[in-house]
């Protein structure tokens, strides 16, 4: 007859053979930790010998001992790499240093994958008017774009002309060529540094990292900017000036000066002038695209112009 119980089942019975489960060791059991072999070993030792040193000398008062062992943790191990030498004089390469950079999102699925740019700036419709760099680009496409593009234009011509007519003597057209590079590239400084009322670094300081000019009265390029020019070096004054006179640099601000700045002072006047009035019968629809129109064009024409005098 059976002695199992009606209601239960044979995989219900656990058979007891007298053998207990092997307990695996932990991670790191070779350092003394709480559940190792080890230090339950030593604690009881400890244990033991405390007893016996009470049996040995009882007049001496009986302490408490814990039986939690010492170590818990595995022993750190020793620093074994001496510290890197960092020196304060280090200057980083600018492909070392910081900088912004527009924003990459992708997006992908089963069937296609996309990728969006988004700049640092939150360029929207709606935020435009509340961005101080709308209203610079407002400012610089009315009030000073189109004037001193048409001054930019006037003064090349004439000063172009007189060169010309001048070089018949040597000494007098010499200083005026002189006088007219040195006012070209004095004019592309105005432009780089005015552009900066349509708000934000251009594409070339970003990805620089930093913000440089090309230089005005010398030919001593700064490190920072990838432009190759002839550097003044101890050839006397006539070749340091001539050198001066034939930069590229030079001829690059009488080129866009002559034939790019004015066209393009033109259009953006009239493409803004068109979108304010435009938008001001119905302000509260078409302000915000109107100005958002007026901010994308002073960009590019800003873009346009770090492109052409610094690059």
């Amino acid at each position: 007859m059976s002695n199992r119980l009606p209601d239960r089942t044979a995989s219900e019975y656990i058979v007891n053979d007298g053998s207990e489960s092997i307990e695996p060791p932990p991670p790191y059991s070779e350092f003394p930790t709480e559940t190792s072999a080890n230090n339950r070993r030593l604690a009881n030792e400890c244990i033991n010998g405390i007893n016996d040193h009470d049996r040995v000398f009882p007049s001496m008062p009986e302490q408490t001992i814990s039986t939690q062992p010492h170590f818990t943790q595995p022993l750190p191990h020793p620093i074994m790499r001496t510290p890197f030498p960092f020196s304060n004089d280090f200057i980083p390469p600018p492909s070392m240093r910081p900088y912004r950079r527009p924003i990459v999102r992708a997006y992908s699925s089963q069937r296609a994958a996309t990728r969006q740019i988004i700049d640092n700036e939150d360029d929207c419709c709606c935020t435009a008017p509340c961005e101080i760099s709308t209203w610079g680009c407002l400012i610089y496409l009315t009030l000073f774009s189109l004037p001193f593009g048409i001054f930019c234009f006037i003064w090349t011509i004439i000063t172009s002309i007189a060169c010309l007519a001048t070089l018949i003597l040597p000494p007098l057209g010499y200083i005026m060529c002189l006088i007219t590079a040195a006012s070209y590239r004095m004019l592309g400084r105005i432009e780089l540094v005015t552009q900066q009322l349509c708000g934000g670094q251009p594409r070339l300081f970003r990805n620089l990292g930093y913000q440089a000019y090309p230089p005005v009265f010398s030919l001593e390029n700064p490190p920072s900017l990838p432009i190759t020019t002839t550097s003044l070096q101890s050839r006397g004054w006539f070749n340091s000036s001539f050198s001066y006179i034939t930069d590229a640099y030079t001829w690059r601000c009488l080129v866009y000066f002559m034939m790019i700045k004015s066209f393009l002072s033109i259009i953006t006047f009239i493409t803004t002038i068109l979108a304010v009035t435009i938008s001001i019968p119905l302000a509260l629809c078409l302000l915000g695209p109107a100005l958002y129109l007026v901010k994308t064009v002073g960009v590019w024409q800003k873009e346009v112009a770090f492109e052409f005098l610094v690059l």
